[in-house]
């Protein structure tokens, strides 16, 4: 841990960054991550033809030291977020470069403490952006849609007879087969 400190000059001080409402004591470091996947689909004359781009939710890996303070130990830190992870609620994350909307913990979130200072805990994290998406629907009527009584009569068979399966006749070969598999091992 004594390394840890050693990075603290080195760490981002903007006294913004807040994973919901914790606000980080120091950033050491943070990878915001942009994916796209284009489509691809193959054709006869063995090329590819891309015709969409897939926008993936961002990302982003963050590692910063939470320590104690005049007013909140290290271990009430600790248990805050703690806390935003078993809410399962979705939060907003705010560095030095970006917010970020609708982010939640992705994977293991890793908690380093060390006997010589139990007073600061690195903390190492990825979070994803949550898309959220609206639905709607609507009562289409009956008559619109097909399914009245006369439609759905019109559409079933007269009969329900399950599945049917024929057993086909055996050939002259087959039964001549049969019987000499029949003469040599006892079938």
């Amino acid at each position: 841990m004594s390394e840890l400190l050693a990075l603290i000059p080195g760490g981002f001080f903007d006294e913004h960054d807040l994973i919901d409402d914790l606000m980080l004591d120091v950033t050491l470091t943070e990878s915001h991550i942009r994916n796209a996947d284009v489509s691809a689909k193959p054709v006869e004359q063995g090329a590819a033809i891309t015709d969409a781009i897939i926008i993936q939710p961002s990302r982003l890996q963050i590692e910063f030291l939470v320590r104690s303070d005049f007013s909140t130990s290290v271990h009430e830190k600790l248990e805050r977020l703690d806390g935003i992870v078993r809410r399962r609620e979705l939060f907003d994350v705010v560095t030095s470069l970006n917010v970020y909307p609708n982010m939640f913990f992705s994977g293991e979130m890793r908690i380093e403490r060390t006997p010589e200072n139990p007073e600061i805990a690195k903390v190492s994290a990825t979070m994803v952006e949550m898309r959220i998406v609206e639905t709607s629907s609507t009562e289409v009527p009956a008559i619109s849609s097909g399914k009245t009584p006369s439609a759905k009569r019109a559409q079933s068979p007269g009969v329900d007879r399950g599945a049917v399966t024929k057993t086909p006749n055996p050939t002259p070969d087959a039964e001549k087969s049969r019987s000499w598999g029949a003469s040599i091992f006892g079938l």
